[in-house]
């Protein structure tokens, strides 16, 4: 649809192609990376009587299945509602809106007390100037091309791009206070220091090499070949047309203090107190850690993670790419915005694991007081920390999932190879926790519970929808038979069933072998019948 618009929005697409793609969503959906983003799309066809098929709406779906395949890609997080019948017309939009609308407020309600900074993030740019989470990055170059910042953490940071730059960072330091700042460029690694302003901030001008000759995709460009970049750069390239340089930055947590006479502030004030005498310097403040959010804990710290109070992971595509923010699992060893006591921490463990031990033993005598005992603590510590039974299978269910989620959003693989590697992980999952989750059902069918956002299929959706729609991409399986291919991907893998054929004599590799390819199968024939 781009080359159908007027050429005078951004120039002609042939020798513009930079401007366009400048303010493309596609090339910029790494920026995205810790946004909240919901996507609606209808396919055209007609739902109700007297509606026509609308052309528009079936191309405009294109581009949103491409813009959600690119988010997939980049192990993006984000909310896909793909509903089937609809137009490109007021009703539906109004529709969509409505929907959306109880996100939004549950989205501000989160987040209104605090948001917390990403601790890594990527930023990609044509425009000589940009910033994002107080940190400024400002170019000169010869022609319009991309460039972008990557913040692995704090204290590190990488530029792409060409010419010259200068980055600003937020109020990481002690306002007049210089530190290490080392550089790792085209020319090899330089060490030199840098002076927090007055706000904290660090002002860190680099060289990132000879620009190109040429405007970034323009046919004089494609043309001329300037040699390879980086393998990881964060934009679209094609071919050699155009040179991009890296500068990796490291700011040492050794801060170099100003000199300062004994007694003085490091901008030559003295330090005094209430009455006047005058005091020996402070120890210098150690940089302000940006508020990172919690990691998804190990597998023998399950007690310790909990979903049901993180409404944000509900109906969320998976987040794999290593420069990524991790999906928000909040760690209850963290608390709520304060560190959770340690007994706290541990008697939660405690109760966790004593539930998974009964579960395997008497699952029959399965009470508040039984698993109270097991744990050696009190029946009413035990309330304090979960409200039922119920609340406590959940959170023990909720551990095995996650697990499961971080290793599928973690796998590199493609394709029906990346669904085949997670099926082995959940296959080792359930040897190890299976005699204890198959106790755990519910009375309510699986669909019922996906399409209502039950706070146990939300997170299974989202370790299982990546490497399910590569396979359903690999098989032309349309993309509107997602939800059934969950529901047979959840007949067919049950931990019952996959305890039952290993306990009956299949060996493990093998009936995972069997189910893989009956799934397949399962997929081609629901999706023809």
């Amino acid at each position: 649809m781009i080359e159908q618009l007027h050429p005078s929005l951004w120039g002609p697409w042939a020798t513009q192609e930079v401007r366009w793609r400048g303010d493309n969503p596609w090339d910029l959906a790494a920026n995205l990376a810790h946004t909240d983003v919901s996507l609606y799309t209808g396919n055209g066809r007609p739902r109700h009587d007297g509606e026509a098929v609308d052309p528009t709406e079936q191309r405009i779906r294109q581009e949103n299945v491409s813009f959600h395949e690119r988010l997939l890609d980049l192990g993006i997080r984000h909310r896909w509602h793909d509903y089937g019948p609809g137009s490109h017309t007021w009703p539906y939009w109004q529709a969509d809106l409505r929907a959306w609308i109880p996100h939004l407020k549950s989205y501000f309600a989160r987040h209104a007390q605090h948001h917390a900074t990403p601790r890594s993030f990527t930023l990609s740019s044509i425009r000589p100037q940009y910033s994002a989470y107080g940190w400024t990055v400002r170019m000169r170059r010869g022609v319009t091309e991309f460039s972008a910042l990557n913040v692995a953490r704090q204290r590190r940071f990488t530029v792409v791009g060409n010419g010259t730059a200068t980055v600003r960072t937020p109020s990481l330091a002690r306002p007049g206070t210089r530190y290490r700042v080392t550089v790792r460029d085209h020319e090899g690694a330089s060490a030199r220091s840098a002076t927090a302003d007055a706000q904290g901030r660090l002002t860190i001008p680099l060289v990132l090499g000879t620009g190109n000759p040429h405007q970034q995709y323009s046919p004089r460009a494609e043309s001329s070949s300037t040699g390879p970049s980086p393998d990881d750069v964060p934009f679209h390239t094609r071919g050699n047309s155009s040179r991009f340089n890296r500068a990796e930055v490291t700011i040492s947590r050794v801060e170099i203090c100003s000199p300062s006479p004994p007694g003085q502030r490091p901008g030559g004030t003295p330090r005094k107190t209430a009455h006047g005498a005058a005091l020996a310097p402070a120890r210098p403040e150690p940089f302000m850690r940006i508020p990172a959010p919690g990691k998804a804990p190990p597998l023998e710290r399950l007690g310790r993670t909990s979903l049901s109070s993180c409404p944000e992971v509900r109906h969320l595509s998976p987040m794999r790419h290593p420069r990524r923010l991790p999906l928000t699992v909040k760690n209850e060893e963290q608390g709520a915005g304060r560190g959770m006591r340690r007994d706290a921490v541990r008697n939660r463990r405690k109760l966790l694991e004593a539930v998974g031990e009964a579960l395997r033993t008497e699952p029959g005598g399965m009470t508040m007081a039984v698993i109270a005992e097991r744990a050696n603590l009190s029946l009413a510590t035990a309330y304090r920390y979960f409200p039922s039974v119920e609340e406590l299978l959940k959170a023990y269910l909720l551990g095995v999932i996650v697990q499961l989620r971080n290793y599928s959003h973690d796998c590199p693989k493609t394709g029906p190879a990346l669904f085949e590697d997670v099926v082995r992980e959940w296959a080792r999952l359930v040897r190890s926790y299976g005699p204890a989750m198959v106790q755990i059902r519910s009375r309510t069918g699986f669909l019922t519970r996906l399409r209502s956002n039950d706070e146990v299929i939300t997170p299974v959706r989202d370790a299982w929808e990546r490497p399910i729609r590569s396979v359903m991409r690999h098989l032309d399986v349309p993309d509107e038979h997602f939800d059934h291919a969950l529901f047979l991907y959840n007949a067919m893998f049950d931990p019952r069933e996959i305890l039952d054929l290993i306990s009956t004599g299949l060996p493990e590799e093998e009936a995972i072998s069997r189910l893989t390819t009956a799934y397949y199968g399962a997929l081609q024939g629901w999706a023809g019948a």
